[in-house]
């Protein structure tokens, strides 16, 4: 599934079961890539600097902090079927 991400952004809220520090993730794309893998998995919220991901429930209410990228899971968007004439 694809998604939206959003830098220097935090999503307080939702955060699933796991370490209240958050989990060790060597880069951006393996935090986004961990919430394949985490069932219920909303959301995620990342700091380059610490090296640690949050895996969120959802991501409805966002607050601006720096240094921070988090991301909105989206299944992709089915496109109608273009007919074409020729």
């Amino acid at each position: 599934a694809a998604g939206a991400a959003f830098d220097d952004v935090d999503l307080p809220l939702g955060d699933l079961p796991g370490p209240p520090e958050g989990h060790r993730a060597p880069s951006q794309a393996a935090c986004c890539l961990a919430r394949v893998a985490r069932a219920g998995c909303g959301a995620w919220t990342y700091s380059a600097e610490e090296k640690k991901c949050w895996l969120k429930s959802a991501g409805r209410r966002r607050t601006n902090k720096v240094g921070l990228v988090s991301g909105l899971n989206h299944a992709p968007r089915r496109q109608p079927a273009l007919a074409i004439s020729g």
